[in-house]
């Protein structure tokens, strides 16, 4: 099975990791909080739609980076 490639998203000040994503082979990218490996969001490339851990559709396009930045800055 071949190894999925993975982003790590760094906040700008700190340069401090907090969040990954994970790029499937269909186009499909998984938003993952760093510290606690919690899927927060997923882009699903075959309706080009951002939804949340519960499926629930938030946005049209890609826009999955923001589950990361919306968690950390949630968190300070």
């Amino acid at each position: 099975m071949p190894r999925m490639k993975e982003e790590y998203i760094r906040d700008f000040k700190t340069q401090q990791i907090i969040g990954i994503l994970r790029y499937r082979a269909n186009g499909d990218i998984e938003a993952v909080e760093f510290k606690s490996r919690q899927i927060l969001g997923f882009y699903r490339a075959a309706t080009d739609t951002t939804t949340d851990f519960l499926g629930r559709m938030i946005a049209k396009g890609n826009c999955v980076v923001s589950f990361i930045y919306n968690k950390y800055h949630e968190g300070k």
